[in-house]
């Protein structure tokens, strides 16, 4: 699930609180939204956890976001390394530099498409 869609089922079910005359603090809605992440987040949630009253709802909002951001940037940073070693040791040692227009028969080592009956 998303952070956006994550964010949008917590706030729907305090606006259900707060509706069915459940009051909840901001700091409240702040600890229910941060205790309900996994543990990728646990680097974001325990600063906050320890500091309370500093932020608002809307700027922990922008932060977890932005967290989630970092966090697939870094995914996809990381899939692309294990790409390039999966793919480099899939091609071994024997890397030649073939140019432009050249080729190697693999079934009988020519090159360039020369004839073997020359």
């Amino acid at each position: 699930m998303t952070m956006t869609k994550y964010l949008l089922k917590k706030k729907s079910i305090i606006d259900a609180m707060s509706y069915s005359g459940y009051g909840m603090t901001e700091e409240d809605k702040i600890m229910y939204v941060l205790n309900g992440l996994g543990v990728e987040y646990d680097s974001f949630v325990i600063p906050f956890t320890s500091m309370q009253n500093c932020y608002s709802m809307s700027e922990i909002t922008a932060l977890l976001l932005t967290h989630e951001a970092r966090i697939e940037q870094h995914t996809q940073v990381e899939t692309l390394k294990v790409n390039l070693v999966a793919n480099k040791k899939g091609n071994g040692n024997n890397q030649q530099g073939f140019g432009r227009g050249q080729s190697q028969n693999l079934n009988n080592g020519e090159r360039n498409g020369g004839n073997q009956n020359q």
